[in-house]
């Protein structure tokens, strides 16, 4: 259910400059005062005006509502805060960045020849058992790698 817009004004702001601002100094007598009343007593002896006590009396009833919302807050919704739970997948690998400079001679670098390919060896038995399979001998990045081939992301085998 969405949050109604607010149905009241305030009585007074405190900055702005407004014809409704009050100064520092008239806030820290108004404390003063109800201070001094509740110290002697006065704060109640007020709920018997006809006009006061009424205002008084709802004033109190807000109150205590906002100590139950604050209440509530506090120990049902913010509450212990439990233990921390398992960490999620590794997000997708983001685009890669700009290649940079081709070492001290940078971008205007002459590349030198291709070496002649080496023979290939004999192929290994077929692994057909996954449980059997090592990725910790896989490279740990893409660096170099071809299309298809596989790397080790952290414990998780990606294709290139």
């Amino acid at each position: 259910m969405a949050l109604n817009n607010k149905k009241y004004q305030g009585i007074y702001t405190k900055t702005g400059g407004r014809a409704d601002t009050i100064s520092a100094a008239k806030i820290a007598q108004m404390k003063d005062l109800w201070d001094k009343d509740v110290a002697s007593g006065r704060n109640v002896v007020m709920l018997d005006d006809p006009h006061l006590g009424p205002i008084l009396y709802q004033l109190q009833q807000m109150q205590e509502e906002l100590d139950e919302i604050r209440r509530h807050l506090v120990n049902d919704i913010v509450g212990q805060q439990g233990a921390t739970g398992p960490q999620g997948p590794t997000g997708a690998a983001g685009a890669a960045g700009a290649k940079g400079a081709k070492g001290d001679k940078g971008d205007r670098g002459n590349t030198g020849a291709r070496g002649s390919a080496g023979s290939t060896g004999p192929a290994g038995p077929a692994q057909t058992d996954p449980s059997q399979l090592d990725g910790t001998r896989l490279p740990l990045s893409t660096k170099g790698l071809a299309k298809g081939a596989l790397w080790n992301d952290k414990g998780i085998i990606r294709v290139m």
